[in-house]
């Protein structure tokens, strides 16, 4: 009998963008992304428990990475919000 397990960080996904800056790998005038990849163990390449959570501020044009720690996560939301807000219209460019 063979058993296939592995585990792995997983896919990113976009929770969408956060702040604009320069980013520092590509140099291009972007909005960082919000990218969380939650660690799984599968068992036949079926993703089953998960046992961590990576997040990051991602470059959309480079994908360069800047890793955000646990005690940051909270402000990267609410910069998220803020930055959605901002982009719907609903938040001026001075208040902003």
């Amino acid at each position: 009998m063979v058993v296939i397990f592995g585990w792995g960080a997983g896919e990113g996904k976009d929770l969408g963008e956060t702040a604009p800056l320069v980013c520092p790998n590509c140099r291009n005038e972007v909005f960082l992304h919000h990218v969380r990849s939650e660690k799984r163990v599968s068992l036949y390449f079926v993703p089953l428990i998960p046992y961590g959570t990576d997040e990051y501020l991602a470059c959309p044009i480079c994908r360069h990475g800047l890793p955000v720690p646990k005690e940051r996560r909270a402000v990267v939301e609410h910069m998220r919000a803020e930055t959605g807000s901002y982009r719907r219209g609903r938040i001026p460019e001075a208040t902003y």
